[in-house]
């Protein structure tokens, strides 16, 4: 954990080589399966995916990659509480997000990223267009009246929060990629894509979520411009503290929710009920150790087709820490909230301001949005085990102030 490496050589090593096509594989299916494509697709293509790639994983972890004793205890604590959870949420892709954690080991992340943007966006806009040509479903769901009665188009995605949320972590990855120096076309591409997504998808929170992080890697960037003590970038050392605060006062929020009170019931409507469905399922499940079986319904992809589907069915809990703390139980929530803090923590220290401002981002959008642990979305999860490269730059001052030591 916490390592890096150099550049990448010009030939990729076999254990980067499985590991990036496992990956791409798990990757660009799951992103498939989000789309109004799934339901052309027999289940059994799904387990096909699930075991070759689980199978290609497994391959590099045990020929490919040598391990220390300090990183088979680390990998060993890891197995136990991603299985344990697996099995009591009875939730099988978080088994398949342990392996690709785990066979991240020793795999620069910039390959990650790079494999994630390379099948995530032409996937995105082939589905677009397929949507826009009618051959699959442009599902459109309705907002309710109380809330504006707005049409939100999904582009050929099960919602129109999926479609959104992909175009936020692609964007997120984007700018990992472009360490956090854009461009002035990146910042009109960024308007343009909130613009679009407010006015057909009327995906508000993305929306925010978007521009406060085009807001970010702009404040980011004027750091090359400032003296190393000023306030701004004093404050960007504190970015390690987003993860521990957005997982208290998301679960505080919700556990404390009070139907009757009218603070409540503003937060509650500003974010589309997610407070009292949190704490519904709070009452009905309650907290356990490694996690429970919880029957969600949400109201995209196939269910909002149907006919006798009722609104008053919908429960599905969206924020992630809720999510982590009801469905995955609360040894997970605990290390993997502990793990980033911890991590981003360490990055500031040793010069990375980029790395622990976008796990800020993350996890404020993971208050309101379930994609933290998404195997279709987030890609950031497998930085507990993947190198972050170590001649380049990741400081916004100039000079190398990005060498990690080997932990």
């Amino acid at each position: 954990m916490l390592q890096s490496t150099d550049a990448y050589k010009p030939v990729a090593s076999p254990g980067e080589g499985l590991f990036c096509f496992a990956f791409g594989l798990s990757f660009f299916w799951y992103l498939f399966k989000l789309s109004m494509l799934a339901s052309y697709m027999p289940s059994l293509a799904g387990r096909l995916v699930f075991v070759l790639s689980g199978a290609l994983i497994l391959l590099k972890i045990v020929f490919v990659d040598s391990y220390t004793r300090r990183e088979l205890v680390q990998a060993g604590i890891v197995t136990v509480i991603f299985t344990l959870s697996a099995l009591m949420s009875k939730d099988r892709i978080l088994l398949i997000i342990l392996l690709f954690i785990l066979g991240a080991k020793d795999i620069n992340f910039d390959q990650i990223i790079k494999t994630y943007l390379w099948i995530g966006i032409p996937e995105v806009l082939v589905i677009m267009v397929l949507a826009q040509y009618k051959i699959i479903t442009n599902l459109i769901i309705y907002r309710s009246v109380g809330q504006g009665g707005t049409a939100r188009q999904s582009f050929g995605f099960s919602s129109p929060t999926d479609f959104s949320a992909i175009l936020l972590f692609l964007f997120i990855a984007y700018c990992y990629l472009k360490r956090g120096k854009l461009k002035f076309i990146d910042y009109v591409v960024t308007l343009f894509i909130a613009y679009f997504l407010l006015v057909f998808c009327d995906a508000r929170l993305d929306v925010v979520s978007l521009l406060l992080v085009g807001l970010a890697m702009l404040l980011y960037s004027s750091l090359s411009f400032l003296p190393r003590q000023h306030w701004l970038a004093k404050l960007f050392h504190w970015t390690w503290l987003a993860f521990p605060i957005s997982a208290i006062l998301s679960v505080w929020l919700t556990l404390t929710y009070r139907k009757g009170s009218t603070f409540y019931a503003f937060l509650d409507n500003a974010l589309s009920g997610r407070l009292h469905i949190g704490r519904q399922g709070y009452e009905k499940y309650g907290l356990s150790l490694f996690g429970q079986h919880i029957v969600e319904h949400g109201n995209g992809g196939n269910i909002a087709l149907k006919t006798n589907w009722q609104k008053t069915a919908y429960f599905y809990l969206d924020s992630s820490f809720i999510r982590l703390l009801l469905i995955y139980g609360l040894i997970l929530f605990l290390f993997i909230v502990i793990f980033f803090s911890w991590y981003s923590f360490r990055l500031t220290k040793q010069g990375n301001l980029l790395v622990p401002l976008i796990l800020a981002i993350v996890a404020v959008n993971s208050m309101i949005e379930p994609n933290l642990l998404q195997i279709n979305k987030d890609p950031f999860l497998y930085l507990i085990f993947a190198q972050l490269p170590l001649t380049h730059n990741f400081s916004p001052f100039g000079g190398d102030h990005s060498g990690f030591s080997h932990d």
